[in-house]
């Protein structure tokens, strides 16, 4: 039901291409198939010389064997979170969104058991963690940054949950997927003050 429900949404609001000749990434926004769904995210390494300490989706850099960038985003969550391609039931893709490190990235969006087992890559990550989706849609962001990419001007909100701060680029395609599938609107500053 999670799954038809993601798919549909997804269906109706197509994702943007982002046309720039920067190298590619892909990451896995994966969901867990219950009542009350979470989405899987992880903590880089502190050492990690992109994005150290930062809360990230699962996924990676192309690699030239990689088919296309879902098999990027499967491959990378196979290693970083031990999660095996056949366990997770696509939905669809989201948005490119590009890294202040100008590397072009593709998130895909996944459902998997809520019991699915989760394996760290020691040395790339700190943490694998769960954050339930109504958790984003009842707490105000605990700050919104406004971005300004190439001409564009975003809002981009920032959470803390317990002692992970969620904000930047995995900020930016979680509030996204939370349009897309569940309305959700990014608050203004002045509503968050």
């Amino acid at each position: 039901m999670l799954k038809k429900k993601i798919q549909q949404a997804l269906a109706t609001h197509p994702p943007q291409n982002l046309h720039m000749p920067y190298p590619e990434a892909a990451v896995m926004v994966l969901l867990t198939d219950e009542v009350h769904p979470h989405i899987i995210l992880t903590q880089r390494a502190q050492g990690m010389k992109t994005h150290g300490g930062q809360v990230a989706f699962p996924g990676g850099m192309r690699d030239p064997e990689d088919e296309d960038l879902l098999a990027t985003a499967l491959r990378e969550t196979r290693e970083e979170v031990g999660i095996e391609p056949q366990d997770i039931e696509l939905c669809g893709r989201l948005s490119q969104v590009v890294s202040k490190h100008k590397i072009l990235v593709t998130p895909y969006v996944g459902v998997v058991p809520a019991d699915v087992r989760t394996v760290m890559e020691v040395g790339e990550l700190d943490a694998i963690f769960r954050v339930p989706i109504h958790f984003f849609l009842e707490t105000p962001p605990t700050r919104i940054d406004r971005v300004t990419f190439m001409g564009w001007k975003v809002n981009m909100p920032a959470w803390n949950y317990g002692r992970f701060h969620i904000w930047g680029m995995s900020a930016l395609i979680l509030s996204d997927f939370l349009n897309k599938v569940e309305g959700y609107r990014v608050p203004n500053q002045q509503e968050t003050s």
